[in-house]
């Protein structure tokens, strides 16, 4: 292993890592000292490898650099495309932080307790309160229900739509930012997009797609506005959600969804513009 270059950020490392992958240079990081070491392979590659790092430092934040993850995942999938079996759970684990986990273990848990003789208790308990009783005796639960509908699910491609956004919005987050963000962030999101929805139509609804529409106009917005936050996610992406978004409105997903509670989806994606509009101006100004 040669030693190549020291950071004190993971994300740093990390980017830097993907980038080298684009190389087909293979390099991996190791904790150390006060701050995080990327080492390659073989000393082959050395003068390759620091031509693509002093590149990196003198602009980190260039356009070719910023699809350099998926890049390096598309150049993997080819290589391992007649064997998928080197693909290495570790290193998918690996982008799999620690808050997104959490949130992803208590909605599947959530939903297979529901799918028992138990789900109406479950959905009660954990369903939007009801204002015009609230704060009641259980004031300090009732606020926790004003989140916990976003754990609740309704069906396999419900839940299974939510937790992949879910994996790939969150884990952007928490490693360009950090959990405390992301955890505020749902908290917010949540929160304003629960209580927009039961404000339209009552408490019969549940799922985390307000949270999930939130982070992505989120990533979107951030990745527009400011380059050097670390965020991408393409207008492609950004559109689809909001043609989805559109045609639960008009009725169209609800045969393959259910019936879609589509003031959160409208309510989250609206905080999550503003939430990065807010961020954007903070780091601006203060």
């Amino acid at each position: 292993m040669i030693k190549l270059v020291s950071f004190v950020h993971l994300g740093a490392a990390e980017e830097l890592v993907d980038r080298l992958k684009v190389q087909e240079i293979s390099a991996k990081i190791s904790e150390g000292g006060n701050g995080y070491i990327v080492y390659i392979d073989s000393v082959d590659n050395f003068f390759q490898a620091r031509g693509v790092v002093l590149e990196f430092l003198s602009d980190p934040d260039h356009d070719k650099y910023r699809l350099a993850y998926w890049d390096s995942i598309d150049n993997q999938g080819i290589k391992n495309s007649q064997n998928i079996s080197d693909v290495s759970l570790k290193e998918i684990l690996g982008r799999v932080r620690f808050f997104t986990s959490l949130i992803i273990v208590a909605c599947i848990s959530v939903y297979f307790l529901m799918d028992d003789q138990n789900g109406e208790k479950i959905f009660n308990l954990l369903a939007y309160p009801n204002l015009t009783q609230f704060p009641g005796q259980d004031y300090g639960f009732n606020i926790l229900k004003l989140l916990s509908p976003v754990f609740l699910h309704f069906s396999v491609p419900h839940i299974t739509f939510n937790l992949i956004w879910w994996w790939f919005l969150g884990g952007q987050i928490e490693k360009n930012q950090s959990s405390v963000h992301l955890i505020i962030l749902t908290l917010s999101i949540g929160v304003i997009s629960n209580t927009a929805q039961y404000l339209v139509s009552g408490n019969d609804f549940g799922g985390l797609s307000g949270v999930v529409y939130g982070l992505v106009a989120y990533c979107w917005i951030l990745g527009k506005i400011r380059p050097k936050s670390g965020f991408y996610l393409s207008d492609t992406l950004f559109i689809f959600m909001v043609i989805w978004l559109i045609l639960g409105y008009v009725g169209f997903s609800d045969p393959i969804m259910g019936k879609m509670a589509n003031t959160v989806h409208l309510s989250g994606m609206l905080s999550g513009l503003l939430l990065g509009l807010i961020y954007f101006l903070k780091k601006k100004f203060v």
